[in-house]
This record gives C-alpha cells, structure tokens and sequence, in this order.
C-alpha cells in the first residue's frame, strides 16, 4: 500500500500530547515493596473550589465557562464566569435561606447539564456537600433499590431534577419529607418543588460571603458514588483539598497547554452527544479539563467544538 491512505494508517491525525517530564524516586524495601514517588513537588492550589469561580469571574467575566446545545434548533448556550458567579451566588442564597443543616447534601439526581454545575457550585458556597447520582437509578430501575438505597444513607436535604415528569417515578419512591425538591425545566405532578430559575433569583445578601469564607480545606465538597457493581454504592468523600489538589495535579502534568504563544490559557471543550446532553464541572473552574463520554449509539458519534 502506497500514497495518502498508506499515509493515513501509519501516521495517524492525533494531536500530540505534551505531559511534564518524568522524576521518579524508586524506593525498593526488603519485603519485596517498591515505593514510587515523584521529585516534582506540587504547586500551590486554591483553598477551595468555589474560591476559583470567584477568581476567574474577577479576571475574565465576560469568558466563556460552560456551553451547552439544546432546544429545537440546537443552539448553544452559553455561560460566562461573570454570569455564573452571580447565578451561583443567588442559589446559595436560596439554599442559605432554606435553613438547611449544615452537611446535609444537595443530591442531584438528573445528569450533565449547565445547572448541574451551578447547583454543584453553589452546594459548595452553602457548605452542604453536592451529591451527583447516576440518572441510571432513576430512569432506568424498575424498583429504585439503589437510589432509594443512596437517599437513606446521605439523608439529602435538597434533591435537584433537571424535569419533573421525567424522574416523576424515581420522586414518588423516595420519602421527601423535609426535603426540599427543585426542578429546572417542569415541576412534577403531586410533588410540591421550587424552579431552579426562582431559586437562583434569590436577593443576595453578606450570608453568601460569610458561608464562603467557613469553607475549610477539609469542608467536605462532594459525595461521590462507587458503581455498586459488586453491591450497593459506597459514598466517597471528597473534601475541598482533595479536589483542589487533583485539580492542580491536572494542570500541571499538562504543561504545554498554558505555554501555547499567542493562546489563552482557558479553552472549553464541549461535547456533544446524540441527545445534546453534555457539560460537566470542570475540576478548576478556570479551565476546562476534560471531555466526558458516554455510551454512544452505533449510529451516533460525538463531535468537538473548541470555544475560545
């Protein structure tokens, strides 16, 4: 084989990928143990996550954070980090103004979406862990084993939707008293719930500040949920350091990115899936880190928009 298709199976179209240069220390103990640890010593990192929304809203309000396709004519929607904060902002507000215990989780039960993240954000600013559960538990069991399961263990205070009718089966199998239910897009039919659009109206007041500025490293940031493969799930927690650590981590192992000339350091790469549902927190608000994939259909491929 000779000519341009000889040249597209040897010398494939990937883009190279720069990572930082290796310093490992090997230790090697007696007792057959081999301890790996890098010389690279971790640059410094935030104190919490939402204290890099506040940043980038600061320095680059008017950037692009999330987007997002949808509607009829899948148009994307876009939010900045200057409209962000602010919308983050009102809805810890709300969450302040339901009286909510002070670690009691915000569980989100609908996937990927814009207002998963600002919801995931503002959890954060109120100090009550956000806990994201597979849409799997709610749309596709038929009992709600495992999500009625998750629910008793996390005991949340406020549970998010993107659209009422779609989870209308997963709500009606869980016990909701005292808790708070909010949807996005349609309220569900015999539940009582507050929009996410009234919630994130909420007139701001120094509480947001003041609920900020108790966020410790140790502050727990998320609950995050094992797959349950082998049992019911295992809530992980992941506390502010944790996060912001990784975060760091990413960043720094991927060098070449923030060293491109003439290219500003945040891009966001959006994924589109065959049901227009993609967007996902990016572990440093600052910069998108990651693409996420799902399971794609035969037929279906996602496409990459890059956004400056």
């Amino acid at each position: 084989m000779s000519g341009s298709a000889a040249a597209v199976l040897t010398k494939p179209a990937f883009r190279r990928i720069e990572w930082l240069a290796r310093d490992i220390a090997v230790e090697r103990r007696p007792d057959g143990v081999i301890i790996l640890k890098s010389r690279i010593p971790l640059q410094p990192y935030e104190k919490h996550i939402p204290a890099s929304l506040a940043k980038w809203a600061k320095q680059a309000p008017e950037r692009t954070w999330l987007a997002q396709r949808g509607g009829a004519d899948r148009q994307w929607r876009k939010v900045s980090y200057g409209e962000a904060k602010r919308i983050v902002d009102g809805l810890t507000q709300g969450l302040l103004n339901l009286g909510l215990a002070e670690g009691r989780p915000v569980a989100i039960l609908s996937g990927n979406s814009i207002e998963h993240a600002l919801m995931t954000q503002a959890a954060m600013q109120a100090r009550s862990p956000a806990a994201p559960v597979s849409p799997a538990y709610s749309l596709m069991s038929l009992d709600h084993l495992k999500l009625k399961y998750l629910f008793n263990l996390v005991k949340p205070a406020v549970v998010m939707v993107q659209d009422g009718p779609t989870f209308e089966k997963a709500l009606k199998a869980l016990d909701l008293s005292g808790v708070t239910v909010v949807h996005v897009l349609r309220p569900c039919d015999g539940i009582k719930s507050v929009s996410f659009a009234d919630l994130a109206a909420t007139s701001i007041t120094n509480a947001v500040e003041d609920s900020i500025a108790k966020i410790t490293p140790q502050t727990v940031g998320k609950l995050l949920f094992t797959s349950g493969s082998t049992g019911m799930p295992k809530a992980v927690i992941n506390t502010q350091e944790m996060m912001c650590a990784n975060a760091a981590m990413m960043m720094q192992v991927r060098p070449a990115r923030s060293q491109r000339a003439g290219r500003d350091r945040s891009r966001l790469d959006a994924v589109e899936s065959h049901d227009g549902r993609q967007c996902r927190v990016p572990s440093d608000p600052g910069r998108w880190r990651h693409a996420v994939y799902r399971r794609w259909p035969a037929d279906a491929r996602p496409t990459r928009r890059n956004h400056p």
